[in-house]
C-alpha cells in the first residue's frame, strides 16, 4: 500500500474497543447500586439514586462517544459516522443500566407508597412508564452529541 492509498482508505467509524465493555460494566454497576437501593433503605434515596445513576450513564455515554470519535479520527463534517458513534455509544449503556435495575427490582411489587407528609411514589420504577422516557433521553443525547463529534 502506498501513501496515496493509505490516505484514501477510510477507517470504520465504530469498532469494538476496550472502552465499550468498560462503559457497559460501569453502567451495570450503577444499575446495581440503583436497583439495590429500592430493596433497602429510603424510597426517596432510591429514586434519587435511580435518576442520578441514569444521568451518570448519559455522561459515560457521551465520554465514550468522544473517545470513539477521537480514536476513529472522525473527519470533520462526517455527520453519518458521528451519528453512528452517538447512537452506538448511548443506547447500549442505557440498556444495560435499565436491564440491571429491572432485574434487581422485579421482586418488589409495583405499588403506590404514601408518605406521612402526603407525598407518594412508586415502590420501584415501572418498566412501561419510566424506561421509554429514559430511552428518549438517550436518543436526545445521542442525536445531539453524535453530530457534535463531527463538527
Amino acid at each position: 500500500m502506498n501513501i496515496a492509498q493509505s490516505h484514501t482508505t477510510q477507517r470504520p467509524a465504530f469498532r469494538w474497543r476496550l472502552a465499550q465493555p468498560l462503559a457497559l460494566a460501569l453502567s451495570g454497576a450503577l444499575g446495581a447500586i440503583s436497583g439495590v437501593a429500592f430493596g433497602r433503605g429510603s424510597l426517596g434515596f432510591a429514586w434519587m439514586m435511580f435518576l442520578f445513576g441514569f444521568v451518570w450513564v448519559l455522561i459515560i455515554s457521551v465520554a465514550l462517544g468522544m473517545w470513539l470519535a477521537v480514536r476513529a479520527r472522525l473527519a470533520r463534517a462526517d455527520w453519518r459516522a458521528g451519528l453512528h458513534i452517538g447512537l452506538a455509544s448511548a443506547f447500549p449503556p442505557a440498556t444495560v443500566y435499565m436491564a440491571v435495575v429491572a432485574l434487581l427490582t422485579a421482586h418488589i411489587p409495583l405499588t403506590n407508597v404514601v408518605f406521612p407528609n402526603g407525598g407518594h411514589a412508586l415502590s420501584r420504577p415501572d418498566i412501561a412508564l419510566h424506561f421509554p422516557i429514559l430511552y428518549c433521553c438517550s436518543l436526545i443525547v445521542s442525536l445531539l452529541s453524535g453530530p457534535l463529534f463531527a463538527a
